[in-house]
C-alpha cells in the first residue's frame, strides 16, 4: 500500500508533475504490482480527500475523484483498475473544515456527537 501522507503545504495533487503528484504515483505504482508482482490482482487508486488549509479565507475543498473526470488512469492491464473515493460519509461531500452549512458544527450533526451517543447506547450491552 502507498499512503501520500498530509504535510501542510505539501498537499497531493492529481496530474502537476511535481513530487506530490498522486495521479503519476498511483499510475507508477499500480503499473508495477501488474508487471512484477500479480497481474490477476485489482489495483485500486484512492481520490484525493483535502487540498489547502482548510480555515475560512484560504484556498482549499475536497477534490476526492473529480480530477479522475478529465485525467483517469490507463493501467498495462486493462480491467484491473477500481476508483475509490477518500470519503468519510459522516462529515459530508463539502466539509472542508472551515465554517458553513456541512460542517461537523452544523446542527445535522449533533446526534453524533458524544453526550448523544452516550444516551442512545447507555441501556445497551455489549455481547
Amino acid at each position: 500500500m502507498f499512503i501520500c501522507r498530509a504535510a501542510v503545504g505539501a498537499d497531493p495533487n492529481w496530474g502537476s508533475g511535481d513530487e506530490r503528484d498522486w495521479f503519476a504515483a498511483a499510475q507508477r505504482a499500480g503499473d508495477r504490482i501488474l508487471t512484477e508482482a500479480n497481474p490477476n490482482l485489482l489495483i485500486i487508486i484512492e481520490g484525493i480527500n483535502w487540498v489547502g488549509i482548510p480555515v475560512d479565507g484560504l484556498p482549499h475543498g475536497r477534490p476526492t475523484l473529480a480530477p479522475a473526470r478529465t485525467l483517469s488512469h490507463t493501467l498495462v492491464s486493462s480491467g484491473k483498475l477500481v476508483y475509490s473515493a477518500h470519503f468519510y460519509g459522516y462529515t459530508g461531500p463539502n466539509h472542508s473544515g472551515a465554517t458553513g452549512p456541512g460542517e461537523t458544527h452544523d446542527p445535522r450533526y449533533q446526534d453524533l456527537t458524544a453526550s448523544s451517543c452516550t444516551r442512545c447506547c447507555a441501556g445497551r450491552r455489549s455481547s
